[in-house]
């Protein structure tokens, strides 16, 4: 959408937008590009078109002034003592200057250089009461008084009546500037003074509270946050500890494993080294059985063919040897005796 709906989209020190977050559930982001501003709306189904129908109520309610002749645009140049001045304590007294001057769109803009302007836009009238009173701001700033202050530290104990109480405060009013920002408005997330409460936040429409009271409930918030925090990572210590133990126990597990299967592994080599053995002895008493089949076989037909006792004899001495000679052979015979 076009960049000048975006004032009444944020609406006065944001508590348009911050009403839109909290009623739609929505989370709403404005992102500044240019002459066009880009709406990103992220959440449920419900949270997002109930967001964009709020949005589109705005946008349609601005432009009703969009279409008045009397809008105008006006700069006005400062210097930087002015510009410090509206941007101290964290921009609390420009955030002060919107939420006064609500219909006018109130920007500051750095051109370099020490060049600052302030740029206003509303309707005519509007913008005359708010020039008036940066009229008076900006001769406020231009004395000799706050001149002489170089930083907005300076500044700020220039304004502030007591240094000692800025920390119970939330800095110095813009429009009323003998009171301090001691109060809070709930109802639209604003730091105001009594005088702001009584003319623009009354208590019967605003819910108001004591700096001291809000510092207190963020204090309480925090220490919860930090409580729940901490709980967090004590838990996930205790489980990664547990986690931990979990696995050193089934580390040591799998190498007792893995040193009883070497063990074993060990054992099998032996046994198959003993069986290779046992093989080779085997394969060496098959050999000489062999053999000395044949040559039994050979000494058979001889006896068969034998005609004298004499060649008998011979033939009987050669089979003797031959048993004698096989003594791997010779060592079977005997066990299977």
């Amino acid at each position: 959408m076009k960049k000048k709906f975006m004032k009444h989209i944020i609406g006065k020190q944001g508590c348009n937008i911050n009403r839109l977050r909290e009623d739609s559930g929505a989370i709403i982001n404005l992102e500044d590009i240019g002459e066009m501003c880009c709406v990103t709306l992220q959440g449920s189904k419900e949270a997002v078109n109930h967001a964009r129908e709020a949005i589109e109520d705005l946008k349609n309610s601005s432009k009703i002034i969009e279409c008045n002749d009397n809008i105008v645009e006006r700069d006005l140049k400062i210097n930087k003592s002015c510009y410090d001045y509206i941007l101290e304590t964290q921009g609390h007294n420009l955030n002060a200057l919107r939420m006064k001057f609500n219909k006018v769109k109130i920007d500051l803009k750095d051109k370099g250089n020490n060049t600052y302007i302030i740029i206003l836009s509303g309707l005519r009238d509007d913008i005359n009461q708010c020039d008036n009173h940066f009229q008076n701001i900006i001769k406020e700033c231009e004395s000799p008084k706050l001149q002489s202050s170089t930083s907005t530290a300076s500044l700020h104990s220039e304004i502030s009546r007591s240094s000692s109480l800025q920390n119970l405060n939330a800095g110095s009013c813009l429009e009323h500037s003998d009171n301090l920002l001691n109060l809070r408005c709930q109802t639209h997330k604003a730091w105001i003074c009594s005088d702001c409460c009584d003319e623009d936040h009354p208590r019967n429409y605003c819910k108001i509270i004591t700096f001291e009271e809000e510092l207190a409930t963020r204090k309480t918030k925090e220490e919860q946050r930090l409580y729940e925090i901490t709980n967090k990572v004590s838990n996930t210590l205790a489980t990664l500890a547990k986690l931990g133990n979990e696995k050193e126990q089934e580390r040591n597990t799998n190498l007792q494993t893995l040193k009883e299967m070497q063990t074993a592994i060990e054992k099998i080599k032996m046994d198959i080294g003993q069986v290779e053995n046992e093989m080779s002895f085997i394969n060496q008493v098959l050999s000489e059985g062999k053999q000395l089949q044949h040559k039994l076989d050979e000494n058979k037909a001889k006896v068969s063919n034998a005609t004298a006792i004499s060649e008998l004899s011979s033939i009987t001495k050669m089979n003797t040897a031959y048993l004698t000679e096989s003594k791997n052979w010779h060592e079977i015979c005997k066990k299977d005796n």
